[in-house]
């Protein structure tokens, strides 16, 4: 049976199966015992109990492996047969299990919607630029392929999330970040085929939440950006035309551009080396936004432990 007391003791096997590093998962696995008393009572404190919480059959498995069994479901992305024989649980039992501790690490991880949270308490130009290194945001879509809907009736829900310029049916986040490759926001899960500069548009805490004087970089898919959003400072790259190819000058702006935006680009990379973000999503599509937000606050967390970084919601 996989535990973390064993699994310790293999540093890159470590890496391998649960995507952090031993001492980060340490630190984390600290925090959420923190704060499960406080999780346990808001998730079972709505219900009509008439024994009090704590009381009844206890978990197999301790906290920090039900953590590990968590982790390694989020990175591998095996399903609920696989896991049952790695942690001598039944399916059920995995799956409600990662359920609950997906939850907790939700609580306990600096995820987008908590630093945005953070951000509207800003009063300094100091905290802003903790926030906002070098006054600059970075913003990017990425789509993921998913289960074909299996209902042959239902045709307009399988016409909703098929991408004709991926040819297959996708899921579609936008994701802001900063130049620490700080995880900042994402934007609600929408159908692969929406355009990004539609997305951008209909996600507040994008386009109006990020305060005015930060720069917003963007790539060629935002179209229309600068003339939607004229009291923004909005870069996009320079397109060259056939009768009007860009001189060295729009050149050398669009490199610049480009090595500045690669931070979206590391920040999404590093997301997806999680694989259920990475392979084709064969999960309720309701639990999206949850296990997105779980793995930028996983992929937030180790960036802030291995930068140093000062982050107003941490």
């Amino acid at each position: 049976m996989l535990t973390a007391e064993k699994l310790k003791t293999k540093p890159r096997q470590f890496i391998s199966f649960t995507g952090i590093r031993i001492h980060e998962f340490g630190k984390m696995a600290e925090r959420a015992q923190a704060g499960y008393e406080r999780f346990e009572q808001k998730r079972l404190g709505h219900r009509k109990r008439e024994r009090k919480i704590g009381a009844g059959r206890h978990f197999k498995h301790s906290l920090e492996n039900r953590i590990l069994m968590c982790l390694v479901h989020l990175r591998l992305n095996l399903t609920c047969s696989i896991m049952s024989y790695l942690f001598g649980l039944d399916e059920s039992n995995i799956c409600r299990n990662t359920a609950q501790m997906r939850a907790l690490l939700k609580d306990e991880l600096p995820e987008p919607s908590k630093i945005m949270a953070a951000q509207k308490k800003i009063n300094t130009v100091e905290e802003l630029f903790q926030l906002y290194p070098d006054l600059k945001a970075i913003v990017d879509g990425t789509e993921q392929p998913i289960e074909r809907p299996k209902d042959p009736k239902d045709k307009e829900k399988q016409k909703t999330y098929y991408s004709g310029k991926k040819k297959q049916h996708t899921i579609k986040k936008q994701v802001t970040v900063n130049m620490n490759g700080l995880i900042l926001d994402t934007s609600p899960a929408v159908e692969g085929k929406r355009h990004d500069h539609r997305v951008f548009e209909e996600t507040e805490t994008t386009a109006k939440t990020i305060p005015k004087e930060v720069e917003v970089l963007l790539d060629s898919g935002y179209q229309g950006a600068q003339r939607d959003h004229p009291h923004r400072i909005i870069h996009l790259p320079q397109k060259a035309t056939k009768l009007h190819p860009l001189d060295e000058d729009a050149k050398a702006a669009n490199r610049a551009l480009s090595q500045k935006r690669v931070r979206v680009e590391h920040a999404i990379g590093r997301m997806k080396f999680f694989k259920i973000l990475s392979e084709r999503f064969r999960h309720s599509l309701s639990s999206y936004d949850d296990i997105f937000s779980v793995i930028a606050g996983l992929t937030n967390f180790m960036r802030i432990e291995r930068m140093g970084l000062i982050v107003p919601a941490w």
